[in-house]
């Protein structure tokens, strides 16, 4: 997902409940984004609302590591691991232990890899 995306449901060749979405991250009330007043209007926003425009959330550092807040890696206040959202809409909380490798490739859509539900 990202801004001005023509990507359809059908290019999601990896299946839908197989392919992430939408990650947690933390964010900090300092973010350069809300001192910009054309963006955030009286620095009264949230950090995000720029996510999707930016493309700022990876999975490259797994979950949970807890990177600098610029390089954008998937984290959470839980404990053992992060919320996501699917392409079929489902929740689902995966482990920081995950294997990296897997949680890469449920971040792609049309990568070809074979993922069951009891890999992660």
């Amino acid at each position: 997902m990202y801004h001005d995306s023509a990507i359809r449901m059908s290019g999601i060749s990896d299946g839908t409940s197989q392919t992430l979405l939408v990650g947690e991250t933390l964010c900090r009330d300092d973010d350069d984004y809300k001192n910009d007043s054309t963006y955030c209007p009286n620095q009264q926003c949230k950090v995000g609302r720029s996510w999707v425009w930016a493309n700022r959330v990876t999975t490259t550092y797994g979950v949970n590591s807890f990177v600098d807040f610029w390089l954008a890696g998937v984290t959470s206040r839980h404990v053992g691991g992060a919320n996501f959202v699917f392409a079929d809409g489902h929740v689902g909380f995966l482990s920081e232990n995950i294997n990296q490798k897997l949680l890469e490739d449920l971040t792609t859509r049309a990568g070809g890899e074979v993922i069951s539900n009891t890999d992660y």
